[in-house]
């Protein structure tokens, strides 16, 4: 998003801010993946992945985790 204006103004207008790892399945839109990954998997109908030997830490800059329904977006 850091290279790309245009696709951070996009995620801004549709769905209220920037940040990575932002998953949309649907309707819903997921922020951030290890703190979701097993809603994520079930959503996507696979057994949850292993997590990894790191799982819980997200690469810096990124967003704290969270999951939209999708309504506040434009």
């Amino acid at each position: 998003m850091s290279n790309d204006k245009h696709a951070a103004e996009r995620m801004v207008r549709r769905f209220g801010r920037v940040a990575t790892p932002a998953i949309v399945i649907g309707k819903r839109v997921f922020w951030g993946f290890a703190e979701n990954r097993s809603d994520i998997a079930e959503l996507l109908g696979i057994d949850e992945p292993r997590a990894p030997a790191h799982a819980g830490a997200e690469p810096e800059g990124t967003a704290h985790g969270g999951v939209s329904d999708g309504a506040d977006q434009a």
